[in-house]
Formats: structure tokens, C-alpha cells, sequence
């Protein structure tokens, strides 16, 4: 929102009081007309709330090509980016996005439902929500800045709240707060922390004892932002019996781009139509996603491997939303194939693709000629055309010329017991290039040397076999928070800007760190 202000452009600030300090007081706002810039009026926040305001009365009607609307990316930026859309676009965009995102391969919204958004307001993904329910006629649940894991559970179940959606982060924060007897510590870092509400406490009528902690009414949690760890997606799915989907999409998008729900060439390519949502809901099984669980399963094993067959297509981005091309191509641009394995620079097309960036040099659109736009994601695409992000094309560790994901890394250091939130890095080595650096929030205090040196070994033993030998981290570093941006994403721009001076010490050295020497031998 800062951003947004200081840009040269027509303001008009919706927010809600205790937000209008943040703005230098008095500062004057400017209504600039697009079509006039000489009908310049002036009038301050006191009187942008009272019901006479000028500028209601001597706004223009809109144009059909003029730009109706500026949504900023959440992207790590120096200032985040404006993404302009006319008001033909506008409506069309949000028109054909409330149509796919009901579908029931997507946010399934129907008017029954009742959706609490764990999203900033200020995120494209809250807006798309915020057209698609109304779409339906669904509830929606506007949280405001309480989003602790406490705060959520409460209004979850306070206006029995079938859907949500948020970032990792925040069900990360719910599950503790879950498992927990007493309050805990946020994971979130100090200055992008979200607020708690000494009023929505939990209030117990046992003599101080805590209640027991349920979801009765959720169905369905979407996670976007960030990949969503695998053991955070089985404890909602298997504990409280949750469906959890993968969202991908950005502001760039208007902005959902795909879902990750399973195909019917899937179920039927691994025989799992058997065990599908109508069958086990008529058997009166409570196991309603398609896992593979039934009360007269013929054999474990037969069940872990249709597990880890649906795990691994739920655990991909998914695969594309009605109105959304998409391709990975190499540094050439040159398409490649869609074998799952190959990596390379993610890109989409559609009508609801934007143009242009705002103030954006007019000589480089956004999109080339041909309207693919580059997202800046580094991703595969299996032959099913699931998509999966390796990682942001600036976070990428290249180590003896050769890709290191640090999203899988973070995602199987998550699975500790010990580890309360991770990130990974890339460090300069002199020898390979660069070296993942892994960045840890333990759970408990480690502030001694020997239970520092004690968890690093246990976390590194626990990634062997987990990842690639010469992809386990050459060092650990525990911080007790790890910083995001405002939409709660990990922000590994801050992050290396702390880290910048850290030295790995031994670093190619095989197990347990570095370069195994079978690899080493291949480069």
C-alpha cells in the first residue's frame, strides 16, 4: 500500500482508521483525474471519510479502455510492481476467474459455502476470492490482520467456515497452535509478524484447563504463496480429515493459473476410481479424498503405495485452470518437453494475462509478441501437464553447474519434529559456484553451543536419503525468526542481505554437506 501511494496516480485510500497514522497525519491525498490531469483536487483523510467529499461527485465516469485498476505484486522487488488493467479487462477478468476458480476442480465454491480468507486484503488472491463468492452467493469471512494460528481457529469455527485459503505460513501456525496445550511462539519474524487480539483469547469454563481444539465444519484448505510441506498437508487431511489443495497463481494472472486436484487419467492410470470421493461417502467411509483408505483395504503396502502415488501429484502446483497456456522453455526460449524432469523458465498466456507494468519501459511489454509472459518461476511439467516450481528463478542454487531446488529442501527440513520453520539459501563457494545454506526456527530453545551442534547433525542425518547427496546443506543456521514479506511468503531477498557475510566452512566434503565424490567425479 505504501508503494501504491507514493506512485504518481489517482488515490483514493480504503482503509480502516487505526491504518491512517501510518500515512504522515495530515498528509494531503490527490484525486487526479486520468482523462484530465488538470482537474487536480485536494482534500484530506478526514474528509475522504465524510459523506460530502468532492471527489465523489466530480470523478468521471470510467472508459471502457481507460485503466480501472492497479493491483501491486507481491513479488520481491525493491517497490513492488503495478500491474494495470483497463475496465474492459477488469471486468473480464474477474469474470472468467469467478468462473474458474467455482469450479469444482478448483476453490469449489457453491452457495452453501462459507469462506474465510486468511489472505491480506491487499493480495490479488483475496480479490479473486472476493469476486468469485459472491459469483455463487457464497459467505465470506473477512479476518482483517488477526491471523494467528489461535485467531484463525476461532473464527474458523466461530462462522463454521468451509473453505480457506492462506500461505503455508499460516497453517503452519494453526497446526501448533492445534497440538498445542498452551499458547506458543509465532514463527513469523518480527517485522512482518501478524498481530494478536487480547480479545479473541480462548476462553475456558474448566478451571482454567484448555478446551479441547477442533475443526468440525472445514472442508477444504487451499494453499498458494509457497509449496505446502507434505507433513503440514497430512495432518490436515489425516487428523482433521481436511481436503488440502495446491493453488499457483500471480497478480500478473488476475490471478489463479492452476489447481492441484487429481485427473481422471490419473485415478484411472493407478486404479484409484475405486476408492473415489462418491464410493467411500456411500460405503460411509470418512476418508473422503481419494487416498486409497477403506475399511476393507486388501494390504498396507498396496495402500501406501496408492498414497505416495496421489501425494505426489497433490504435492505439484497442478495442472492448468480453463483460459491459462502454459510452457517451460530454456534460456533460448525454446520450448521443452513435458516430461516431468526437464527444468526450465515458466511461462503463461491468456485473456486475463496482463499487458503492461505501471510506469514499465513501453519499449519491453510484459508479454512478447506471441503474449507469453514470463513469471520468473523455474518449474517442470510431467507428461499429465501437472506443474511443479523448482523455484524462483532468483532463489535457484546453481552448485557445479547444476540446479539445486531450495524449496525441496526447505519442505523435507519442515518434516523435523525439531524444526519450526526453514529456509534455504544460496552462498558463494569459491570451488562449486554456490552452496545451499540452510536456515532453521527450531522449535525449542538451543541457545547452547552443544545442542546447537547436537540438532545440526540430527537434521542433516534426517535429509540423507530424503534428497540428493550433494544437495544436503553444508551448514545450518538457527535464527529464531525467519523474516517474510507482508503476504507471509519466505523473503529470501532479506535473508541473504542478513546472511551475505557467512562463511561455509569444509564445504564439498561429501556426506553430510557438499558434493558426494560420485558427483564430483560428473562435473
Amino acid at each position: 500500500m505504501q508503494s501504491g501511494m507514493q506512485d504518481d496516480w489517482p488515490l483514493v485510500v480504503h482503509k480502516i482508521i487505526e491504518y491512517a497514522a501510518k500515512f504522515h497525519g495530515n498528509q494531503q491525498i490527490i484525486s487526479r483525474s486520468v482523462e484530465d490531469p488538470s482537474q487536480t483536487h485536494f482534500c484530506t483523510y478526514r474528509d475522504v471519510r465524510g459523506p460530502c467529499c468532492s471527489m465523489r461527485s466530480r470523478t468521471p465516469p470510467p472508459r471502457y479502455q481507460a485503466w480501472g485498476q492497479s493491483s501491486y505484486s507481491s513479488m520481491e522487488h525493491n517497490a513492488p510492481y503495478g500491474i494495470m488493467v483497463c475496465n474492459s479487462k477488469w471486468v473480464w477478468s474477474n469474470f472468467l476467474m469467478a468462473m474458474s476458480a467455482c469450479l469444482p476442480d478448483a476453490l469449489d465454491i457453491k452457495t452453501s459455502s462459507t469462506f474465510l480468507v486468511c489472505v491480506p486484503m491487499f493480495h490479488a488472491n483475496a480479490w479473486g476470492i472476493v469476486f468469485a463468492a459472491p459469483f455463487v452467493g457464497a459467505k465470506l469471512i473477512l479476518p482483517g490482520p488477526y491471523l494467528d494460528g489461535e485467531n484463525i481457529h476461532k473464527m474458523m469455527q466461530l462462522h463454521r467456515a468451509t473453505h480457506t485459503a492462506g500461505v503455508p505460513t499460516l497453517w503452519a501456525g494453526l497446526m501448533d497452535y492445534l497440538e498445542s496445550p498452551s499458547k506458543i511462539k509465532l514463527t513469523t519474524s518480527s517485522s512482518h509478524s501478524f498481530p494478536t487480539n487480547a480479545s479473541f483469547n480462548e476462553q475456558t469454563n474448566d478451571g482454567g484447563k484448555s478446551k479441547k481444539k477442533e475443526i468440525t465444519t472445514l472442508e477444504l484448505m487451499v494453499v498458494g504463496g509457497a509449496q505446502c510441506p507434505r507433513h503440514l498437508m497430512e495432518y490436515f487431511e489425516n487428523t482433521w480429515q481436511v481436503e488440502v489443495r495446491h493453488l499457483w497463481g500471480m497478480t500478473e494472472l488476475s490471478p489463479l493459473g492452476t489447481m492441484g486436484t487429481i485427473k481422471g487419467t490419473v485415478l484411472d492410470r493407478y486404479n484409484l476410481r475405486k476408492n473415489d470421493n462418491r464410493n467411500q461417502k456411500i460405503n460411509g467411509n470418512t476418508d473422503t479424498f481419494g487416498s486409497g483408505t477403506t475399511a476393507t483395504s486388501s494390504s498396507s503396502s498396496s495402500h501406501k503405495k496408492e498414497e505416495e502415488v496421489r501425494m505426489g501429484y497433490k504435492l505439484k502446483q497442478g495442472w492448468p485452470l480453463a483460459f491459462v497456456d502454459m510452457r517451460i522453455v530454456n534460456d533460448k526460449n525454446e520450448e521443452l518437453p513435458w516430461d516431468g524432469k526437464q527444468f526450465g523458465n515458466l511461462q503463461v498466456r491468456g485473456p486475463h494475462t496482463l499487458k503492461t507494468y505501471f510506469r514499465g519501459d513501453p519499449t519491453k511489454p510484459a508479454t512478447d509478441a506471441e503474449g507469453w509472459f514470463d513469471t520468473g518461476d523455474v518449474a517442470t511439467i510431467d507428461p499429465e501437464g501437472y506443474m511443479a516450481i523448482t523455484d524462483r528463478a532468483k532463489d535457484v542454487i546453481k552448485s557445479g553447474g547444476e540446479w539445486i531446488s531450495s524449496i525441496e529442501i526447505e519442505n523435507r527440513a519442515a518434516g523435523h519434529p525439531k524444526v519450526a520453520e526453514a529456509a534455504v539459501i544460496g552462498i558463494s563457494d569459491q570451488k562449486w559456484g554456490e552452496r545451499p545454506l540452510l536456515v532453521i526456527v527450531p522449535r525449542e530453545d538451543n541457545s547452547s553451543i552443544d545442542s546447537k551442534e547436537s540438532l545440526k547433525s540430527e537434521i542433516l542425518e534426517y535429509l540423507t536419503g530424503k534428497i540428493a547427496k550433494w544437495w544436503i546443506p553444508d551448514d545450518v543456521v538457527f535464527v529464531e525468526a525467519i523474516p517474510h514479506t507482508a503476504t507471509g511468503k519466505i523473503s529470501k531477498l532479506q535473508l541473504r542481505m542478513q546472511l551475505k557475510d557467512h562463511k561455509i566452512i569444509n564445504s564439498g566434503n561429501g556426506g553430510g554437506g557438499g558434493l558426494s565424490a560420485q558427483r564430483r567425479s560428473k562435473l
